[in-house]
């Protein structure tokens, strides 16, 4: 049949070929009406290629199939291309495409001749133009997406229609990407509208038949297709739901922006209907992340609500999540839910995998208040009557989440969990209960009525050996918070039994191999030392002067400690040198805050400096015993050297700061200073710089 019908518009081509030599008048009357007699609408024989024959021009859609006898008369080529000749049609109109004609029959000539071609206006918008109040401007400015809209619509229902295999499961994560940047810019200005054209509500109109076209490949693809349908959903309420914009109409997921929102959950719940246990629990999650306007339709509510008591656990899992999207929207949903979910959790015959994602469906319960009180209050009480770790371990997780949104609760919180860090549970318990406890913290300053008691237990944690570093510093983080919140109400003489073994702590965890965690723990003492004596007791008391004496020794041990190291053989960096500067930066502060430790802090000093010349004279003197004179220099010079001297340097800036400081009152102990001078002239200052 195809081939019949090209020969004979092949035969017709000929005599249109022989018009163009004769007259005007031939080429309108002649060849036009032959033409129209024999082409008639419809004809498709070119592969969907119409022609029309006006004053002897050719109207082609298709032009890469023009057979060469018609190929000298001009071509007004629709939805054609100007590039060169295709192996396959590119046509975006897909009835246009001629892929299914034999390479045998089509032209052997390019799609489009500059000389005596013109192309068409397509659908597509200009790429590189835009008009605006009727001028035309050139502009490098990308398309936001509302503009695009039609496109991407266009080229989903293409690859949706493809035989391809997994050109359907790559065209739905292709508009996923494109979904979610419309979504994270989804509100259009009039400015907008004009700029690039559109007219208002075309975007809305594209979205509804982007998300159409989803819904119905949910409906009718295979698993593989339906999974990946969801994520793009899933992703979509993920980014909202970490927006920093909360309106209820912000998102291309909202109510107001989906007017056929009603045809995308009946065909859905289509699927629900039919399929198995597999495509109920696909749906019930789609329902999850439609829960904007799925929450209101009846149907819907009960199919989640009824899902809960299914005999599937993937089901139920699956209504569980979904039934979660809808308590953050709906109140009255919200309280049948936390029924529900109360008998589910305390139920033995349900298992214990859907009990657990019970438990963790609580954390949805947090608003509004009422709700969160009455779940919060529930699932304390079922905590209390629990003795399995783990069910303990996630109620502990939705209760913190619970307490995180209310100030009115993070109190109650914190001292539930203050009572689970002293009990012999197992370690995995111990580990969630600190996590709690350091989230908790994070989200509101409260009161401590018992800090010292639990200053203690974080101490013995800490002090455990078959505790995990990273535990370790996770009780770190947390007394480093309440010591900041609540040192004041701590006794002088507790905190004088506390510090000490503070001390110890950070000096076993500033050796850890990660710098991250070094500096946290140096971190951790500097704040909460200048906290510390701020109190106007400890100064009164002396037991100021006791801590900072503490603290001094330590931070000069410390730097001795790395200096040994570097004596030793290793090579200073920069880690080890701004250590060494944060150390000391300690002390500076410390005088400079605190003018009544400035004699303290100048003593300790000098009794350094004196043993850092000793151990670098000490060295010198090796060196020069083991080594040839002419090595001396180069064997204590580079890297070591400048360290050296980075390190006096860094030394004479607390002393500077010390004598600085000094007034009459320190008139007796001034000698301190003048004792450093004349140790300095003691050294061979060529060695050390």
């Amino acid at each position: 049949m195809v081939s019949s019908r090209l020969d004979a518009n092949v035969e017709l081509a000929r005599h249109f070929g022989k018009c163009r030599a004769g007259s005007e008048k031939g080429r309108k009357t002649n060849i036009a009406g032959n033409l129209q007699d024999h082409l008639k609408e419809g004809d498709n024989a070119f592969g969907g290629c119409i022609y029309c024959v006006k004053n002897c021009r050719v109207s082609l859609s298709g032009a890469c199939y023009a057979p060469k006898e018609i190929w000298n008369s001009m071509m007004l080529v629709h939805w054609g291309n100007t590039n060169s000749k295709y192996n396959y049609s590119t046509t975006a109109y897909w009835p246009d495409s001629w892929n299914h004609i034999s390479s045998q029959r089509r032209g052997n000539h390019p799609c489009f001749d500059p000389d005596k071609d013109l192309v068409l206006p397509a659908w597509k918008r200009p790429d590189e133009v835009h008009v605006v109040s009727g001028t035309i401007r050139d502009t490098n400015m990308d398309k936001i997406p509302a503009a695009c809209a039609m496109d991407w619509s266009i080229e989903l229902d293409k690859s949706l229609r493809s035989k391809k295999p997994g050109k359907s499961i790559e065209a739905i994560k292709e508009i996923g990407c494109r979904l979610e940047c419309w979504n994270r810019d989804s509100k259009l200005t009039v400015a907008e509208y004009k700029i690039f054209g559109l007219i208002p509500g075309e975007d809305k109109l594209f979205l509804n038949a982007i998300f159409l076209r989803l819904v119905d490949a949910f409906r009718l693809g295979d698993k593989d297709i339906k999974s990946c349908i969801i994520n793009i959903f899933l992703s979509l309420r993920r980014k909202r739901r970490r927006s920093s914009v909360k309106d209820a109409d912000c998102g291309i997921l909202s109510k107001g922006k989906l007017e056929n929102y009603m045809e995308f959950l009946r065909r859905v719940k289509v699927v629900f209907d039919t399929g198995d246990v597999e495509e109920r629990s696909m749906a019930l999650v789609l329902f999850g992340c439609w829960a904007d306007f799925a929450k209101d339709v009846a149907d819907i509510r009960y199919i989640v609500l009824s899902s809960l008591v299914s005999d599937d656990a993937y089901e139920v899992k699956a209504s569980l999540f979904a039934a979660g999207c809808f308590c953050e929207l709906s109140d009255d949903f919200s309280n049948v839910f936390l029924e529900i979910l109360t008998r589910m959790v305390i139920s033995l015959e349900i298992p214990r995998d859907v009990r657990l994602a019970g438990v963790r469906a609580f954390a949805k319960l947090c608003c509004p208040f009422s709700l969160a009180d009455k779940a919060y209050k529930t699932g304390l009480k079922l905590l209390k009557d629990s003795s399995e770790d783990d069910f303990s371990s996630v109620m502990l997780i939705s209760l913190s989440k619970i307490a995180s949104k209310w100030t009115l609760l993070i109190s109650a919180q914190i001292e539930l969990l203050t009572l689970f860090v002293s009990e012999e549970r197992s370690l995995d318990f111990q580990a969630t209960t600190l996590r709690c406890l350091n989230f908790t913290l994070a989200k509101g300053v409260c009161d401590f009525p018992s800090a010292t008691d639990i200053v203690h237990k974080l101490l013995s944690i800490m002090n455990r050996s078959e505790i995990s570093q990273a535990l370790q510093f996770e009780a770190l983080e947390i007394l480093h918070k309440i010591l900041l919140y609540g040192s004041s109400i701590i006794p002088c003489m507790e905190m004088l039994e506390i510090f000490p073994n503070l001390l110890t702590v950070v000096e076993r965890m500033i050796q850890s191999s990660s710098k991250f965690k070094r500096v946290l723990a140096f971190k951790v003492l500097v704040d909460i030392f200048g906290k510390i004596l701020g109190r106007a007791d400890m100064v009164s008391s002396e037991i100021g002067s006791t801590l900072a004496s503490q603290v001094i020794s330590f931070v000069l041990d410390r730097i001795c400690l790395l200096v040994r190291s570097e004596v030793d053989g290793h090579q200073p960096d920069l880690d080890m040198e701004l250590e060494v500067k944060s150390s000391l930066n300690l002390l500076v502060n410390m005088v400079e805050n605190h003018s009544y430790l400035r004699c303290l802090v100048l003593n300790k000093v000098c009794i350094f400096i004196d043993n850092l010349i000793k151990e670098l004279d000490r060295v010198v003197r090796i060196e020069k015993t083991d080594l040839p004179s002419h090595d001396i220099t180069e064997s204590i010079g580079g890297s070591k050297t400048l360290f050296n001297s980075k390190l006096m340097l860094y030394v004479s800036k607390v002393v500077v700061v010390c004598i600085q400081n000094l007034d009459e009152s320190d008139a007796g102990k001034k000698p301190s200073f003048w004792w450093v001078e004349a140790s300095g002239r003691t050294c061979t200052p060529v060695y050390l710089f």
